[in-house]
């Protein structure tokens, strides 16, 4: 109760409450009978108590409490709780209707919605419509006064005790510096610094940087359309880059060069092409594919030029075919071909040369499916499809401008005896028919063209130690294993470089048969003339007797010598020429004899 020293009855009467009104004094404006609360000169009504409300500054009170202030700069309600471990108010709203208000808080007349509570649970800000359990429609500003930046989080938990994470605003260094930490030990922490991202880092130096020391990831998704993860720039000049994806190893040491501890491993570049500054906004674009080796510097390993022609291998950025390889494959393969299927069956392929055109070989100029050359001479050799004709020709460099001191290989007979062709099954094979062939080492020493190597040379390479372990489908589970070992660096021959020798072999033989004939006719032809001049010996001296003999006795003596001597040397002249030849010198004989015993008698 208030104190009344000192008090006038006057003031002591204003300062105490009476009950005016009864049932049959209605406050003007309340609803049933009602009482007020007055002060003691009756001036004023503070409280106005209804049978189901109470009106504190209002006499229609419209709510079991409703209080209404009418003085300016003054609360219109104030609650303390002055004990420390009372509560300050609790407000219990029993009813079971959804989306009911339990607390809602307005201004200007109750036009504007500043705070709301409903019985689903949820809390609307600026809104009477909260579709969450927190709702805000307008501005969320968190602020404390901590000067070193400790301050203004906003804490978020994803249930039960702890911090699921928190976002702290940090402006105290004008930094304009935010934090975004994932809850507990090993929760991620991302920074937005000055326009800068860092993911795991609170100094990030670049737009997006991470510094966490386990695997990230970036994902870039959407359901409804493809993802779009863009870099640009604004340049006008002919390869100037326009946006770079970078690989760095932070191990490494050197952060501003790129030398050999450089952190830069590797990246993926864009340039423009353009002939005109892009004035007419009409520019290509190359990409670059960069790689740094164990002690080296970042270089181009692969270009993608505007035209599409791409480049593989070191100086290999202008490219100018579809697929332009260039490299320094030192006793390695400069291109590597590797068919994995684990059991190979007719149709399997390692390299397929085709032409779009159903008949290419129309043209042969334009049939080319493989050409050779080298630094030297660009045209060494080729495979070829015939003209008119589904056949390939494989060719090699024979022009008779870019080769001297010509001579005929000498004793081709003799090289060709001295070769020796074998018949074998190769090791390791599963043959059931031999094969024809030669020693490479022995070929090499008739004819060094057709070899390559030398004999019982060896070389590291790799050995298979392990076979590939399939699954039931036949698909890959563990690949092949290989170790380096010393294995033989095998001699191969080329068949084809014994044509000229074989060809020279046969003019030789061919030679030799050609004079064998000759000599053959030239002695049938020897045998014919001895015949032919015997058989003209022997008429002259018949007539030459018969005619100077005068007397029928010698006439007929000489004429009966004659005609068996010329009877005998006729018969050969209807054999051939070996038989002819050999009757020839037999008959002669016989012929000589008969004439002696003939003249001897």
């Amino acid at each position: 109760m208030a104190s009344l020293s000192g008090a006038t009855i006057a003031t002591t009467f204003k300062s105490l409450l009476k009950l005016a009104g009864n049932t049959d004094d209605l406050v003007a404006g309340a609803i049933g009978a009602a009482k007020q609360v007055m002060t003691g000169d009756g001036e004023n009504t503070p409280i106005y108590l209804n049978t189901d409300r109470v009106g504190i500054g209002t006499a229609a009170p419209a709510s079991a409490l409703d209080i209404e202030s009418t003085t300016d700069g003054n609360y219109a309600a104030r609650i303390k709780q002055d004990h420390a471990t009372g509560w300050g108010v609790v407000i219990d709203n029993k009813g079971t209707t959804t989306g009911d208000p339990i607390l809602s808080l307005t201004s200007n007349n109750g036009s504007n919605q500043v705070f709301w509570a409903d019985s689903d649970g949820n809390v609307g800000i600026g809104t009477d419509e909260p579709a969450a359990t927190l709702q805000v429609l307008g501005k969320i500003r968190v602020n404390e006064t901590v000067a070193d930046g400790s301050g203004d989080k906003l804490l978020l938990a994803s249930g039960g005790s702890g911090d699921g994470g928190s976002i702290t605003f940090d402006n105290h260094a004008h930094t304009a510096t935010v934090f975004i930490t994932g809850g507990g030990s090993g929760g991620t922490s991302s920074y937005f610094n000055g326009g800068n991202v860092g993911i795991g880092t609170d100094s990030p130096g670049t737009w997006l940087a991470s510094g966490s020391s386990s695997a990230t990831y970036l994902d870039v998704y959407d359901s409804a359309q493809p993802a779009v993860l863009s870099l640009g720039g604004n340049e006008t000049s002919d390869a100037a880059t326009v946006g770079i994806v970078q690989f760095i190893n932070n191990d490494n040491a050197d952060v501003a060069n790129n030398d050999a501890d450089g952190k830069i491993i590797a990246d993926i570049s864009v340039a423009i092409e353009t002939d005109d500054s892009n004035a007419g906004d009409d520019c290509g674009g190359d990409m670059y594919f960069k790689t740094k080796p164990l002690s080296g510097s970042l270089a181009t390993r692969m270009t993608i030029k505007d035209d599409g022609n791409v480049g593989i291998g070191t100086e290999a950025t202008a490219p100018t075919s579809p697929l332009h390889i260039k490299a320094e494959g030192e006793g390695e393969a400069v291109v590597l071909i590797d068919n994995r299927h684990t059991t190979a069956v007719a149709g399997d392929k390692i390299l397929e040369c085709y032409f779009s055109d159903s008949n290419p070989h129309t043209n042969p100029t334009s049939a080319t499916y493989i050409h050779f050359g080298h630094a030297g001479d660009t045209d060494v050799g080729s495979i070829k499809g015939v003209t008119d004709i589904n056949t390939i020709q494989y060719l090699e460099t024979s022009d008779y401008r870019f080769k001297n001191q010509e001579e005929i290989i000498p004793s081709a007979l003799d090289k060709v005896s001295a070769l020796k062709p074998y018949q074998f099954f190769w090791k390791d094979s599963k043959a059931t028919k031999k094969s024809f062939g030669f020693f490479a080492h022995e070929l090499a020493e008739i004819c060094p063209d057709a070899v390559s190597g030398e004999k019982d040379a060896v070389k590291m390479g790799k050995v298979l130690v392990k076979d590939f372990v399939l699954d039931s489908d036949g698909k890959i589970l563990e690949d092949q294993v290989f170790e380096e070992k010393e294995i033989p660096d095998k001699q191969q021959a080329d068949y084809k470089k014994l044509v000229p020798i074989l060809t020279a072999a046969i003019q030789e033989l061919s030679a030799k048969v050609e004079a064998l004939e000759n000599n053959n006719q030239t002695g049938d032809s020897n045998n014919d003339q001895g015949n032919q001049g015997n058989n003209n010996a022997g008429e002259p001296s018949s007539e030459s007797a018969g005619e100077d003999s005068g007397g029928a006795e010698g006439s007929s003596s000489d004429s009966s010598s004659s005609s068996d001597g010329e009877s005998a040397s006729s018969e050969p002249s209807s054999d051939d020429g070996n038989q002819g030849s050999g009757s020839s010198g037999s008959d002669a004989s016989d012929d000589s004899a008969e004439g002696s015993g003939g003249d001897d008698s």
